[in-house]
């Protein structure tokens, strides 16, 4: 089950700018983490989340910011996806992952992706 946004935005990726995108939100199947990617009508184009190997609470997501996502957490702040500082982070290899709270645009395509969920 996954919830792809209505309205559409430009992501300016490390590369190129992609017109046309979408916020698509998911669950990991083991931690029931949510995922929060940027699709394009050719497919992804980020993924703005990682998965970490503990729950964490539906209000507050785990932040790809390294490499190919350089950046990414200044413009999920943009965009208002999350919010604020770190509220926790996961050490993984030689990166540590950021865990913030989820923002006011966040939240709301949270709550649309659960009611799809719920409705089956």
């Amino acid at each position: 089950m996954r919830y792809v946004s209505p309205e559409t935005f430009e992501f300016d990726g490390i590369v190129q700018k992609y017109p046309g995108c979408h916020f698509e939100v998911a669950e990991y199947i083991d931690t029931h983490n949510i995922y929060i990617g940027i699709v394009d009508e050719d497919g992804a184009v980020a993924r703005c989340t990682i998965n970490i190997p503990r729950s964490i609470p539906n209000d507050r997501i785990a932040i790809k910011d390294w490499s190919e996502n350089e950046g990414m957490d200044f413009k999920l702040k943009e965009m208002k996806i999350i919010e604020g500082d770190p509220v926790d982070c996961e050490l993984s290899g030689f990166v540590t992952i950021d865990v913030y709270m989820l923002g006011e645009k966040g939240k709301q395509l949270v709550s649309e992706y659960l009611k799809e969920k719920e409705n089956g």
